[in-house]
């Protein structure tokens, strides 16, 4: 499996996406162990693992702020595609035969 993800995957995926551009890259990811940031209607939400609510901010950095001690988060290493503005439009742009 690793061969599959780590480097099938990928190498299928650059190819397929040469011809627009674009390349598959490996970016790394900040997993939360301990504790979660949810987003809501009115900013976000700083949960322990329990589920239950340590502290509610109007912005991402201010949820960050009221992590409790001992916070922990993992890095992880994902393969993904970075979109430019160009390939934003792209992509989004309707499908037209003819």
């Amino acid at each position: 499996m690793k061969e599959l993800y780590d480097r099938t995957i990928p190498r299928a995926a650059g190819r397929m996406l040469k011809a627009f551009g674009l390349a598959c890259e490996t970016f790394e990811v900040y997993v939360p162990d301990n504790f979660s940031i949810r987003r809501t209607e009115g900013g976000y939400q700083v949960r322990s693992i329990e589920g239950e609510v340590l502290g509610v901010a109007a912005s991402f950095q201010e949820a960050r702020d009221l992590l409790p001690d001992g916070a922990h988060e993992r890095l992880y290493a994902v393969h993904g595609v970075r979109f430019g503005p160009a390939a934003c439009v792209s992509a989004t742009r309707p499908y037209r035969q003819g």
